[in-house]
């Protein structure tokens, strides 16, 4: 029987998806789309400013190990996500965005100078 009500950690698993949506299209189409899933700009703003400063401003893909803030700064936006986004049901828990740290560990920029 569904309640409606989304999984716990639904909203996390979601958000980091959007992250690498974000990160991705930043460094293929620019600043266009970035954090469209908003509905106030204050959160989208701050968002889209976080992605470009991960980015370099669309220049390279972020290398997570050498940002020592990523997983405070990912938490801050997924709050700001639950408040301003889309609707979720979904209650946020306590997961790193250990996908994302997979795959933005410094590997992508190597590979693609060649």
């Amino acid at each position: 029987m569904s309640t409606g009500i989304a999984n716990p950690g639904y909203i996390n698993i979601e958000f980091e998806q959007i992250v690498y949506n974000d990160i991705t299209r930043r460094i293929e189409s620019g600043n266009s789309n970035i954090g469209d899933l908003w509905n106030t700009s204050a959160g989208k703003d701050s968002y889209q400013a976080w992605i470009n400063s991960l980015t370099t401003n669309g220049a390279s893909y972020p290398d997570l190990t050498n940002i020592s803030t990523f997983n405070s700064d990912f938490s801050t936006h997924l709050n700001s996500f639950k408040i301003h986004g889309k609707n979720y049901n979904s209650p946020i828990i306590n997961l790193s965005p250990n996908a994302l740290h997979q795959l933005f560990d410094g590997t992508v920029i190597k590979q693609s100078q060649y």
